[in-house]
């Protein structure tokens, strides 16, 4: 089964802000899917559970190594589960990252690391994420960017969402759609919605008539602050919410739906930026 996740970020929350953050961010531009505790960690959740739940579902780990995180014990116990999945499945998934440490410092708390080939902070950012991004995906292009649909279910619709798909695929996109059937109603639907969304890079959503289900969907979008790109039929009033008015809409014509294609994969480029990602 395919992990959800290409990289986990085991690091001291001191290097958060001014060094983890604008890491992770890069990563996410080069195409990967970062667990990150600020993106993945909710109100209530158990701490330990969901940060095991992340070194599980991820291919990689990147443990970012400063003079905080060996004065830290809980990095260090991410480290010791990360060790011991290596020497269980005999595959290395740690990619070290060195920030002010000396072979010496990083020795004493694990002199398998030490051995082992890093990068280093002071080649920038940018340059660390690039070379991230290679290791990770075993070539030297990053993936394709992904789009999460919000269309509402229903036969009037199935065209438009055949149209869409078609011209985010030609445009070198990955579609998700965020289906409603073949789930349950309730937490577990939602928790699949949320999941859909936080993978996504960008969302494509049809407000056509203000669909309720699609708006309360486009709330999660706007609450993770993701690129959207509104669809509206010119046939129809469509009334949004204040935080929404003002996005602009591509307008459609339901009977010429093959016109709808260039203007949605210029739209789509900007947002995915897929120039700079293929």
């Amino acid at each position: 089964m395919p992990r959800r996740y290409d990289v986990f970020i085991c690091h001291a929350h001191e290097d958060k802000e001014k060094l983890v953050r604008p890491l992770v961010e890069a990563l996410r531009r080069n195409g990967l899917h970062v667990w990150f505790d600020e993106f993945e960690l909710r109100v209530g959740a158990s701490l330990s559970k969901s940060i095991t739940t992340g070194l599980e579902e991820s291919d990689f780990a990147i443990v970012f190594l400063s003079p905080n995180f060996l004065d830290k014990a809980w990095p260090k116990k991410e480290l010791d589960a990360l060790a011991a999945g290596e020497r269980q499945k005999g595959v290395p998934r740690i990619l070290p990252l060195w920030h002010n440490v000396t072979a010496s410092q990083v020795r004493e708390i694990s002199p398998l690391l030490a051995d082992r080939l890093a990068l280093e902070t002071d080649r920038g950012i940018e340059r660390v994420a690039k070379e991230v991004s290679r290791a990770v995906l075993g070539k030297g292009e990053p993936r394709r960017p992904r789009c999460a649909v919000l269309i509402p279910l229903s036969p009037d619709f199935t065209k438009l969402h055949e149209v869409v798909s078609l011209s985010l695929q030609t445009a070198g996109i990955e579609v998700m759609r965020i289906e409603d059937a073949g789930f349950p109603a309730g937490a577990m639907f939602l928790e699949k919605t949320m999941e859909a969304i936080r993978m996504a890079d960008f969302v494509v959503a049809d407000v056509t008539g203000s669909n309720q289900n699609v708006l309360f969907k486009l709330g999660m979008v706007y609450a993770l602050a993701k690129p959207i790109i509104l669809l509206a039929s010119n046939r129809s009033e469509t009334y949004l919410p204040l935080d929404l008015v003002g996005y602009r809409y591509i307008s459609y014509d339901p009977d010429h739906l093959d016109r709808l294609a260039p203007d949605l994969q210029r739209a789509a480029r900007r947002h995915a930026d897929v120039g700079g990602l293929r």
